[in-house]
């Protein structure tokens, strides 16, 4: 895809219907919430023009207080969407709900909603009352595959309006050259299972760094090998992540949000991974070729493969290769297209999957 241009286009130029059926020359609002690491670029973009909203997050808050900021975040975003022809909204929680539901309140009649990165709700009885709202939705893209299914079963939002739309790797700035290290690296919030990959590390003689956010317990004789250390912030965490010789992702299989960050900075560094097979790792590498691959809670399996690329100098090589290319395909050009190609369809969203090649 050719370099973004940003230019301006007179907002009153209505969309055209192309000869194929899509809308050309939209106005087209992305909000962005919640994921500081997704940055569409503003302007003329895919025949487009595209406005990014960036609203505020509800980190921190709690009962009443976070309720009415989702509230009021999901108006805002319908009345800035009022003189737009579609609205994208990106990695969104509630909101998502509340703006598929009420869309056709505040916001145009004709407008064109499409749903990136769903924060599927745990189950409760909230989440049964406001979950079928999302029908609203023109369509879903999913970052993980097995989302769609489970969008289907809770909320009977059809398979078909789903499509699945990689989370693209970043675009790293060139970290400063930093001597690769010992040690083995891992770090993340969201349902990571951290007893699993401790109960390892601690069968192996290797060095740790690991930064779960929450409280562990390393055992007395591992002490010295495996360090805990306190989430750091992204920078940081690269640094970290740039000087280790494996990066670990231990994880829970889940329907409810896990999303693939760390691992595409991982690849995105050309680093060797060993990572769980649960949804949002297997859309994104293959085993043995950019990552390995081990079944969720596998204890043995983890220590054996964490073992085999610690030692083997030739496959942390092809693993590092194989992840750089795979990071490099999964730019933010292709994601974009994908998006803006969701908005266009006049009648129907296509059913079939972004290239990842």
């Amino acid at each position: 895809m050719p370099p973004v241009v940003s230019v301006v286009v007179p907002a009153t130029l209505p969309p055209q219907l192309s000869a194929r059926g899509t809308l050309l020359n939209m106005r087209i609002l992305f909000s962005v919430s919640y994921n500081p690491t997704f940055e569409p670029p503003d302007g003329w973009v895919g025949g487009h023009t595209v406005v990014v909203h960036r609203g505020g997050c509800d980190w921190g808050m709690r009962g009443v207080r976070k309720r009415v900021h989702h509230l009021a975040e999901a108006i805002r975003v319908l009345r800035k969407a009022r003189s737009f022809d579609a609205l994208v909204l990106c990695t969104a929680g509630v909101e998502a709900f509340i703006i598929s539901k009420f869309k056709g309140w505040f916001g145009p009649k004709h407008l064109k909603l499409v749903l990136f990165d769903v924060l599927i709700p745990r189950e409760s009885r909230a989440s049964r009352l406001i979950g079928p709202w999302i029908n609203g939705a023109d369509a879903i893209a999913v970052i993980r595959r097995g989302d769609a299914a489970t969008l289907h079963r809770r909320f009977g939002f059809p398979a078909e309006r789903c499509e699945f739309v990689p989370f693209p790797a970043p675009a790293l700035a060139p970290v400063q050259a930093v001597p690769e290290s010992d040690y083995i690296y891992s770090a993340g919030f969201a349902h990571r299972d951290w007893p699993t990959l401790i109960e390892a590390l601690s069968q192996l003689p290797y060095r740790a760094i690991i930064c779960p956010g929450c409280p562990v317990e390393i055992p007395a004789g591992a002490r010295g090998r495996i360090e805990v250390r306190p989430m750091p912030p992204p920078e940081q965490g690269r640094k970290l992540m740039a000087a280790a010789r494996l990066v670990v992702q231990s994880l829970r299989d889940t329907e409810l949000p896990s999303g693939p960050l760390i691992l595409l900075d991982a690849m995105a560094m050309g680093k060797p991974v060993v990572a769980s097979n649960v949804n949002g790792t297997r859309d994104y590498v293959e085993d043995g070729v950019d990552a390995l691959l081990v079944e969720p809670a596998d204890v043995s399996a983890l220590a054996q493969q964490i073992r085999r690329v610690m030692e083997d100098d030739e496959l942390r090589r092809r693993l590092s290769v194989g992840a750089r290319a795979k990071a490099g395909s999964l730019s933010l050009q292709k994601t974009m297209r994908a998006l803006l190609r969701m908005c266009e369809h006049e009648s129907e969203i296509a059913s079939g999957e972004c290239e990842t090649r």
